[in-house]
């Protein structure tokens, strides 16, 4: 029932800014992804809508850029569920020799309710059924969970490296503009965990890790272990996080 909420909106295009506030000239916080469920949580203005993530991120995503629209999320009467493991996954409007309709950047989960061979329909949001092939994407039965393999650290870390050399952009999480707390979130989802984008919810996930302090009291990060994320905060208050890595 929740995919059908009166409140409940999709991402409609690749990727959709997240603002802290309603404004797009103010730092974006976050990126969400095509297909992606945001709950609404204040429709009034006429060009932003205030939202939570199912991560936890709240903040204002373009009116323009989500549908009401919940159908393609819907696992029901489909035969895969399709998640890009590739920096983007291309959709095109037919299944040879279609058009481009939109790019799925790592981490888009889409439904597919027919295939032939190599070649996948899939459900978009709020728009015709599109086509991709099954190249860089994993296959699921439309019902299950996306597996965490092991060693889920190295996995993690593997999967964080394909956004290696993209440029750093304030809460950007695709291989054109990455933010570590992005390149966690999308890391996180190929391996079936839903790790915030908000690295004051992030750090209340997993388990802490004490590290060891050196004569000067400073800590021994040679300690840390592959898929640890250490948090940074600022001198003036120990509770806000001012970077992560």
């Amino acid at each position: 029932d929740y995919l059908y909420g009166v409140d409940v909106a999709l991402v409609a295009v690749g990727t959709a800014p997240v603002y802290g506030q309603p404004d797009a000239a103010t730092v974006r916080i976050g990126e969400a992804l095509l297909n992606e469920r945001v709950l609404m949580l204040d429709a009034g203005d006429r060009v932003f809508i205030h939202v939570r993530l199912d991560d936890g991120l709240t903040g204002y995503i373009k009116r323009e850029h989500l549908t009401a629209d919940t159908s393609s999320l819907s696992p029901e009467n489909r035969v895969a569920k399709v998640v890009v493991r590739t920096p983007f996954k291309r959709v095109m409007s037919h299944a040879r020799w279609g058009s481009l309709v939109v790019e799925a950047p790592m981490g888009t989960i889409l439904y597919a309710d027919y295939r032939n061979g190599d070649l996948l329909r899939v459900r978009l949001p709020g728009q015709e059924p599109g086509w991709i092939n099954t190249s860089g994407v994993m296959l699921l039965p439309p019902l299950s969970a996306i597996p965490q393999g092991e060693p889920l650290g190295q996995l993690l870390v593997a999967t964080v490296m394909a956004f290696y050399d993209s440029p750093l952009i304030p809460g950007g999480a695709t291989k054109r503009g990455i933010s570590p707390q992005g390149a966690i979130h999308v890391a996180g989802l190929l391996h079936g965990l839903n790790l915030s984008r908000d690295p004051s919810l992030l750090a209340g996930q997993g388990e802490a890790v004490v590290l060891t302090r050196d004569d000067e009291g400073k800590p021994d990060l040679m300690a840390a272990q592959e898929g640890d994320v250490i948090f940074f905060h600022g001198a003036g208050d120990p509770r806000l996080i001012d970077s992560l890595a």
